[in-house]
């Protein structure tokens, strides 16, 4: 067997090819410090020991897609090929994002064959909320993305849709920053989670949003102060609502940038309408990278109510 190691069209490191024993895990080591933030593909080519060299090219594993820092990539040789123990069961598990918002293998198995297409139509009710951008939070955008030009805010949003192609579902997001576009300012979301896999093919599949999934709470009737919070695998987001009884017509355009597992730079635009309440947010975050960019404290915001959406479909950005 033999093991590379590439980030973009650069070999990082190639494991020289070895002999293997059959249903033995195996572990090989590639230090993460000093590395670029970034996707990093790991090819495994295998053949079996003693078999005669083969008419094409030896059996390669699907490439891999790991992160800097992840330091130990696990492979399992059987009989006949190689297996990889490695994130990627799913094409759609490489849209790149932080930590919370990784898809895990048994999620990733259970995602339905197919989700709607954009653009989708959704009812929705929405708390968003705004605050200065922390030192470093533009690390947290995917690399091809962190050198733009940027304005230091972070946005943060938690959701319930009640109406969607896919269903009635709860989201989280966050855009660490906000890139200055050529045509005004473009949201970024490397963190998204909801509780709909159906959503999370389609978030994945249709706009290259790194949705994984969570539980959620969130009150029947959201009269005067409220809380909200959303739960995933290490990590948390809690959220006191404090609004204004004084509701106000409410329309928006925004636009997001995202950057699909092949590279390709994608934007999409959404168009807001509704009604609106002016509110503090009293944020805490628990996780690998929540404290450190979606930062606790008090943040002006916005409660929404019944507010109509419309995500539109990814164009080539």
């Amino acid at each position: 067997m033999e093991v590379t190691v590439s980030r973009g069209a650069r070999t990082v490191r190639r494991f020289r090819a070895r002999s293997r024993a059959a249903g033995r895990t195996i572990k090989l080591r590639l230090p993460g410090r000093g590395r670029p933030r970034g996707a990093y593909r790991v090819r495994i080519t295998a053949r079996p020991v003693g078999a005669p060299a083969p008419d094409g090219p030896p059996h390669r594993a699907p490439a891999l897609t790991a992160r800097a820092g992840s330091g130990t990539f696990l492979a399992r040789p059987q009989e006949r090929c190689l297996t990889p123990i490695l994130r990627g069961v799913h094409a759609l598990q490489e849209v790149e994002g932080v930590a919370e918002s990784a898809l895990g293998d048994a999620d990733a198995a259970r995602l339905p064959g197919e989700s709607a297409p954009a653009p989708w139509a959704t009812v929705l009710d929405a708390v968003v909320w705004f605050h200065r951008a922390a030192s470093g939070a533009a690390e947290r955008l995917p690399a091809a993305l962190q050198r733009r030009r940027r304005l230091p805010v972070t946005v943060g949003a938690l959701i319930r849709y009640r109406e969607t192609p896919v269903g009635p579902y709860h989201e989280v997001l966050a855009s660490p920053v906000v890139l200055a576009g050529t045509r005004g300012p473009e949201a970024v979301v490397p963190f998204i989670a909801v509780d709909s896999l159906p959503s999370v093919r389609g978030g994945r599949e249709n706009w290259a949003l790194p949705k994984t999934l969570a539980r959620f709470e969130w009150p029947e009737s959201a009269r005067g102060c409220f809380e909200l919070d959303a739960e995933g695998a290490g990590w948390s987001v809690h959220a006191t609502v404090r609004p204004r009884a004084r509701r106000l017509p409410f329309a928006a355009r925004t636009r997001n940038r995202q950057v699909t597992p092949a590279g390709q730079e994608v934007i999409f635009d959404s168009a807001w309408r509704g009604r609106a309440r002016v509110a503090w947010v009293e944020l805490e975050t628990r996780g690998p990278t929540l404290p450190g960019w979606l930062r606790a404290g008090r943040w002006p915001a916005l409660a929404l109510e019944g507010a109509s959406v419309r995500v539109g479909a990814a164009r080539p950005g």
